[in-house]
C-alpha cells in the first residue's frame, strides 16, 4: 500500500513540473501539444485508410462473387429450361408412341374378337359352320379412323365392364350363366 502513495507522489510532482513548464514557456508547450495532436491524427488517418482499403477489397471480392454466382445461376436456369424442353419433347413423343401402341392393340383385340369380318368389310357368316375355309384366313389389313378407334375403345371398355358385372351377379347367385 505504501508504494501507491509513492506512485501518487511521483505523479503529483510530474504534473506540477509540467504545469510549471507550460506557465513559463506557453508557446513551446502549445507547440508540443500541437505536435502530439498532429501525430495522433496522422496515426488515426493511417488506420482509417487501412480500414478503407480492406473494406474496398472485400467489397470488390463480394461484387466479383455475386457476378460469378449470377452467371452460374443464369447458366443453370438455361440448362434447366433446356432439360425441361427436352423432357417435354420426350414425354410428348412417348405419349404419341403409347397412343399408337394402344390403337394397334385395340385393332388387334377387335380383329381377334371378330374373326368373321373379311378385309373387304363383308361379313363372313355366310360360310357354313365347320366349313373347310377358315374365317380368320382372310387376314387383310383392318384400318380405323381415329374416331372409330375411340368409339371401339369406349365400347370395349363398356362391354368388358358389363361382362364383369354379369360375372359378379352369377357368382353372387343372383343370375344364371350359360
Amino acid at each position: 500500500m505504501i508504494w501507491w502513495l509513492s506512485a501518487l507522489g511521483w505523479l503529483r510532482k510530474a504534473a506540477t513540473a509540467l504545469f510549471d513548464f507550460a506557465r513559463r514557456y506557453p508557446l513551446q508547450a502549445a507547440l508540443i501539444v500541437a505536435l502530439v495532436a498532429c501525430g495522433w491524427q496522422t496515426w488515426r488517418l493511417s488506420v482509417v485508410k487501412q480500414s478503407l482499403t480492406t473494406a474496398t477489397a472485400q467489397i470488390a471480392t463480394i461484387i466479383a462473387a455475386q457476378k460469378e454466382a449470377a452467371a452460374k445461376a443464369k447458366q443453370a436456369r438455361a440448362d434447366a429450361e433446356k432439360l425441361t424442353k427436352d423432357l417435354s419433347h420426350a414425354t410428348d413423343q412417348h405419349a404419341a408412341d403409347l397412343h399408337a401402341i394402344s390403337r394397334r392393340a385395340l385393332a388387334d383385340r377387335v380383329r381377334a374378337k371378330a374373326p368373321r369380318c373379311a378385309s373387304g368389310g363383308a361379313v363372313a357368316a355366310a360360310l357354313p359352320d365347320g366349313a373347310q375355309g377358315d374365317p380368320g384366313a382372310d387376314t387383310g389389313s383392318v384400318y380405323f379412323t381415329a374416331a372409330e378407334a375411340d368409339l371401339l375403345r369406349r365400347h370395349e371398355v363398356r362391354s368388358t365392364a358389363c361382362h364383369a358385372w354379369g360375372q359378379a351377379l352369377i357368382e353372387a347367385g343372383v343370375a344364371v350363366g350359360e
